[in-house]
């Protein structure tokens, strides 16, 4: 393995100089934290040929966040674990902004448009969540009236109708 490949550890990717590495793996901590890193070495980044990325959380903050900086979601695979579900995707640079509705940042533009077996389990999940959010934001009359609010309102509504379309 050592002849096909060289592991390196370091603060993000302070260890690479532009256009050394063509695959290159970030996994295992929060998507804001991936995105900070990627962010941080642009030059870096936009020379690297693909990405496999693993967040544990925040996975459509990263995902709006390639989305703007010029990455296309090429695949996504869902991952469960005692549990918990894990998003892997892989994102490449490319020349037109790849454009995500807010159901394809939440869900995955992949898993979205593929409707794997999982992805209806990870969908019914996200739905338990953002039901459990607007619960906890409902005793609020100005998180009611949030923008946020409403948006979570509104892929609560696009969640439950695919997931009703899926049985």
């Amino acid at each position: 393995l050592q002849q096909v490949m060289e592991v390196r550890t370091a603060s993000g990717l302070q260890c690479l100089s532009v256009g050394e590495a063509q695959t290159v793996v970030i996994a295992g901590m929060g998507g804001a934290t991936i995105l900070g890193i990627l962010a941080e070495r642009p030059d870096i980044t936009k020379a690297v040929e693909t990405f496999v990325l693993q967040p544990m959380n925040a996975e459509s903050l990263l995902r709006q966040w390639l989305s703007e900086n010029y990455f296309a979601i090429r695949e996504e695979t869902i991952c469960q674990e005692n549990g918990h579900f894990y998003i892997i995707l892989q994102a490449v640079p490319v020349a037109q902004q790849q454009r995500l509705s807010e159901i394809e940042r939440e869900l995955g533009p992949c898993i979205l448009h593929n409707k794997p077996f999982f992805g209806r389990k990870y969908g019914a999940e996200k739905a338990k969540r953002f039901r459990k959010l607007l619960a906890q934001m409902a005793v609020s009359e100005t998180a009611r009236q949030s923008k946020k609010y409403k948006i979570i309102q509104e892929l609560l509504l696009q969640f439950e109708e695919l997931l009703s379309a899926a049985d």
